[in-house]
């Protein structure tokens, strides 16, 4: 009777023990497992077999938890709302996702539960699957045999099974670590080296490592496949039916930002034009906790790319920590994000963070909508200004012309007018033809003038100069005289969706009411005559007005 409670003691002593090293979760009904893992040193490799070669010593120095079984496709469900796996069944791997779309759960999982889940490293994985810190010594993941441990070509009957129905690898109490669906890490594959490494990420390459093999392994004759150290890779946005992924964790909370620059490996790797990969690369580096890289792939998720569906709860979590990771871009991001939900105290929040931060166009917004102390406000749109902020440009030189919040001063309008329009500005272009034309604050070029007029209105569409060009082809002022052209103008300027020019509107009407470049139509004539009434004059006609009055 004595022996029989020492055992149960035992047993009940072990499960308790055993428990204390697994952490459950449960994600909208589904519930999923996860092992801890400790720290250690292993032998990583072997020494036969390309590319598992040379075998070497791999210093694992934080712990983490590993999922004890592969992503189910109910747990998939949960999370993204779809099951793109091949053959259907709840507690079957989910199956058909590439490496970004791992990533994109990854980063919803994280968003659902606060945690910091991931994929492992390769090297994380073989830790794993040879058992930690407690090595197994075992070709297969927990046993010599693989038809203890793993579905395979022998026994799978080509379909994955359902997950964690067979023996499982006992240190850790992780299953089909070997065989099922082989899965997806974190880094990409490189070659191995002789030398011993620690906590090591892989080189950066062109297609990522994929562990474990699965159940059709052996495939063409490498049974090295799903041993605990057979290695596969493929490109970011593969996807098949024998391939899922396991999860990994830290204890750190998710997506901790840093504002550490990092090198565009698109770049380096020289896949600047291929967009699966650059995601690829956007996405890991965000992972890692590079602002930027979050700033980047929220915009992903604004607009949707690849294999990036259009989120915008997630793209308001990823920049919310690329903002609080000190992004400008994402704070600026984040506010016009808050601005379209009418959320204004949160955009206007945003917006004061991203201009002391230096971002140019919140620091015009500063100025235009959100400081209320005009002194402060004038203050903004000078540092946007001189930060590069055409908009700001520009209405430094409307202010500097027109005596309007700052001194007159021709000189310093035709300035800053001049730098919009280095900046593409129209209304710069526009400002900068209009006063070459009458030579203030420059010297008289009506030919200069003429090209700034005629960029404005054919790259920016901008109202004011396709007016100003019809006026002067309607009245063959350094140009040839020409009433077709001038109509043109007029209509364009007069009906533009933005800013239409109501001088357009009543030179148009001259156009029906005497027949130059149209037919005469008195009805339109009197029609466009109202309308130009009824809009009145605009900033661009108190400019010309000032300056041809002088």
């Amino acid at each position: 009777m004595k022996r029989y409670l020492s055992i149960v003691v035992f047993i009940l002593l072990f499960a308790k023990v055993y428990a204390a090293y697994i952490k459950p979760f449960t994600v909208n009904n589904v519930e999923f497992q996860m092992s801890a893992v400790k720290s250690g040193s292993f032998k990583m490799g072997t020494n036969k077999g390309y590319p598992n070669y040379p075998r070497h010593t791999v210093n694992i120095t934080k712990p983490f938890w590993i999922g004890r079984t592969e992503v189910t496709q109910e747990l998939w469900q949960a999370v993204m709302g779809n099951n793109p796996s091949e053959v259907k069944g709840a507690k079957l791997p989910v199956t058909n996702v590439s490496w970004t779309d791992c990533q994109v759960f990854v980063l919803k999982l994280c968003q659902l539960t606060g945690e910091h889940f991931r994929l492992p490293s390769e090297a994380e994985w073989e830790y794993a699957a040879r058992g930690g810190n407690h090595q197994h010594g075992k070709k297969y993941s927990g046993n010599n045999s693989p038809d203890k441990v793993a579905w395979y070509r022998d026994n799978s009957g080509g379909r994955p099974h359902e997950v964690a129905t067979k023996q499982p690898a006992e240190a850790l109490g992780v299953y089909d670590m070997s065989g099922n669906v082989a899965e997806w890490c974190a880094d990409w594959l490189g070659e191995y080296t002789a030398q011993t490494q620690t906590d090591p990420s892989g080189p950066h390459s062109h297609r990522f490592a994929i562990r474990g093999g699965n159940w059709d392994s052996p495939e063409n004759g490498f049974p090295e496949r799903f041993t605990v150290y057979g290695r596969l890779c493929g490109k970011p946005e593969e996807a098949d039916a024998k391939t899922g992924f396991r999860l990994a964790l830290d204890d750190e909370k998710p997506l901790v930002c840093t504002n550490q620059p990092y090198p565009l490996c698109e770049v380096r790797r020289g896949d600047e034009q291929d967009p699966a990969k650059v995601i690829a690369c956007i996405i890991e580096a965000a992972l890692s906790g590079n602002a930027n890289a979050m700033y980047r792939l929220g915009l992903a998720f604004i607009v949707g790319v690849n294999n990036i569906t259009k989120d915008d709860a997630m793209a308001s979590f990823i920049l919310e920590k690329a903002a609080a990771g000190g992004d400008k871009d994402a704070m600026y991001q984040l506010a016009m994000e808050y601005y379209t939900d009418n959320e204004k105290e949160s955009g206007n929040r945003w917006i004061k963070e991203a201009a002391n931060a230096g971002h140019p166009k919140a620091m015009t917004l500063m100025w235009a909508d959100v400081e209320k102390d005009p002194t402060k406000a004038r203050e903004w749109l000078h540092k946007a200004a001189e930060a590069g902020e055409a908009e700001a440009m520009y209405a430094l030189a409307r202010d500097y012309l027109l005596g309007d919040e700052e001194p007159r001063d021709a000189h310093k309008a035709f300035d800053w007018a001049q730098k919009a329009a280095n900046k593409n500005h129209g209304g710069g272009m526009y400002m900068t033809g209009l006063m070459l034309w009458y030579g203030e604050g420059c010297v008289q070029d009506m030919d200069k003038a003429l090209k700034w007029m005629q960029r404005a209105a054919d790259e920016k569409n901008n109202s004011f100069a396709k007016e100003f060009l019809g006026q002067c082809y309607y009245k063959g002022d350094h140009v040839t005289q020409d009433y077709a052209k001038a109509y043109i103008f007029f209509r364009e300027a007069a009906k533009h969706a933005d800013h239409p020019s109501g001088a357009a509107m009543h030179y148009l009407s001259l156009c029906y009411r005497f027949g130059h470049g149209t037919a005469k139509d008195l009805q339109q004539a009197d029609y466009w005559e109202k309308k130009a009434q009824e809009t009145g004059s605009d900033e661009a006609d108190a400019m010309r007005q000032l300056l041809h009055n002088k």
